[in-house]
C-alpha cells in the first residue's frame, strides 16, 4: 500500500466508472452520479438511454469478477483503460473504479507511470497481508515490512524496515500464497 500527494499546481482529469447501481450509490461517486443524471436530463430520451446502457456496460466491465488464473476476464477494461490514457481527446489521466475484490469497499485507480511522476511524489509505502476473517466480509490487515526513506529520483532505491521475522514472512507466504 502506498501513500501519494498530488504535487503542487497540478490538475488532473479523470474518468470515474460508477454507471451501475452496485457503484453509484456510494459515497464518493455522489457529486458525480448527480452531475450525470443533470446530464442525461439534458438529452433526447433515445440519446440519454443509449449512453446509459454503454456507460453501464463499461462499468460491468470494471467490477466484475475475474478469475485469478485466467487474466483473459480484464480485456475489456484493459481496452478501455487503454484508450482513455491514450487514446482520449482530451486525455485522461486516471480511471477511479471500485474494487471487487474488496466488495466495493476500496477503489482502485489506474493510471500512466508517467502520470506518476509528473502529478505526484510518493510520500508512504507500507507492505500488508490483508485477507478475509472466516469468510467474512472483515478484512484483517498485518503489516510486513514499511519504507523508511523513498529517493524518487532513484528508481529503486527504498530502504525497507521489517515489522515480522524472516520466518514469520515465510509461514505467512506459504500460507497465503502471495509473492
Amino acid at each position: 500500500m502506498s501513500k501519494w500527494r498530488q504535487k503542487k499546481d497540478t490538475l488532473i482529469s479523470h474518468l470515474p466508472i460508477f454507471y451501475h447501481e452496485a457503484v453509484y450509490e456510494r459515497p464518493e461517486f455522489e457529486n458525480d452520479w448527480n452531475n450525470h443524471k443533470t446530464f442525461l436530463a439534458t438529452l433526447d430520451n433515445d440519446v440519454s438511454e443509449v449512453i446509459s446502457e454503454f456507460l453501464n456496460f463499461m462499468t460491468e466491465v470494471f467490477i466484475k469478477e475475474v478469475d485469478r488464473d485466467n487474466k483473459f476476464g480484464y480485456i475489456f477494461s484493459s481496452l478501455f483503460s487503454n484508450f482513455f490514457l491514450t487514446k482520449a481527446d482530451p486525455l485522461v489521466h486516471c480511471v477511479y473504479y471500485q474494487s471487487v475484490a474488496s466488495e466495493y469497499v476500496a477503489s482502485n485507480i489506474a493510471c500512466l507511470p508517467k502520470t506518476l511522476d509528473e502529478f505526484f511524489e510518493c510520500v508512504e509505502i507500507k507492505e500488508c497481508l490483508c485477507t478475509h476473517h472466516n469468510g467474512s466480509k472483515q478484512w484483517l490487515s498485518r503489516r510486513i515490512a514499511e519504507a523508511v526513506s523513498i529517493n524518487p529520483i532513484a528508481i529503486g532505491e527504498i530502504e525497507w524496515e521489517l515489522h515480522i521475522t524472516e520466518d514469520e514472512y515465510k509461514v505467512l507466504k506459504d500460507k497465503y500464497d502471495f509473492m
